[in-house]
């Protein structure tokens, strides 16, 4: 056995072990002990995976046992997962497997109401994307090769995962202090990266994200959002009446048909 499969099976060992840990009502107790186990296993990748899933999954408990209206001591724990999450996920090595963390963890920040960690967390999205890309593909350049012949797969899994996002976008709040569509605007921007190259598999993703676009888009000029997350307001009560959000609102329509 190899030191690669021997780290790996002691890596899942650990992780059922870790399964485990559950103190009941008791979530501080479990979080101090995940994040101790962290500090210990920190170079184990899928130890790490593991512990960012138990985490996640402690913040979804509190949200349902406080049936979501937190206190403040229930809300401070979930900010805590929630951090937990969001400083350790970049410690892995796979950048694919860190931007699925990374939504998981957004959709349970804006489950237990915490918008600014969403959209921190999708900003991080975007940003591990964007360096990963613009790496890979400068890496495949350099030996004659293009990123949709030899690796249509990663094209594959950056289209879906930017539908994945903009389907989660429709219940996010945007913030008025900034744009009111900064993440849409980052992902129209990654799909103008000249690293796509000209295949038809490019194009035909790019056209589907697009298309995920305009639908996102659509959904914030409805009165009445197709769904919600309890107990969070989204765009449809936020900014009832909003002329200045409903003319960007406009603009980025036509700018994506453009």
């Amino acid at each position: 056995m190899s030191s690669e499969e021997e780290i790996e099976r002691i890596s899942r060992i650990v992780s059922e072990i870790i399964k485990k840990i559950d103190f009941g009502r008791d979530l501080d107790k479990t979080l101090n002990v995940l994040t101790t186990a962290r500090g210990m296993f920190i170079n184990l990748d899928i130890v790490t995976e593991t512990l960012i899933y138990q985490v996640v999954a402690l913040a979804n408990k509190a949200h349902k046992l406080t049936n979501g209206n937190h206190n403040s001591k229930t809300q401070t724990f979930v900010k805590a997962c929630i951090a937990y999450s969001h400083i350790t996920i970049p410690t892995l090595c796979d950048v694919d497997l860190q931007c699925k963390l990374f939504l998981l963890t957004a959709q349970s920040a804006m489950l237990n109401g915490l918008i600014g960690e969403a959209d921190s967390l999708l900003k991080a999205i975007l940003e591990s994307m964007d360096a990963a890309f613009t790496k890979d593909v400068r890496e495949l350049t350099n030996t004659g090769h293009k990123i949709e012949q030899k690796c249509p797969e990663k094209l594959q899994k950056i289209g879906e995962l930017f539908q994945s996002i903009l389907g989660f976008l429709v219940v996010v709040p945007s913030n008025p202090e900034a744009a009111y569509f900064v993440i849409v605007e980052g992902i129209l921007n990654f799909l103008k990266k000249e690293e796509w190259g000209h295949s038809e598999l490019a194009y035909r993703i790019q056209i589907r994200v697009l298309d995920s676009c305009v639908r996102y888009m659509i959904s914030q000029m409805q009165e009445t959002l197709p769904y919600r997350i309890p107990n969070v307001e989204s765009n449809d009560q936020i900014f009832i009446g909003d002329d200045n959000f409903k003319k960007e609102c406009e603009e980025l329509t036509d700018h994506i048909f453009g």
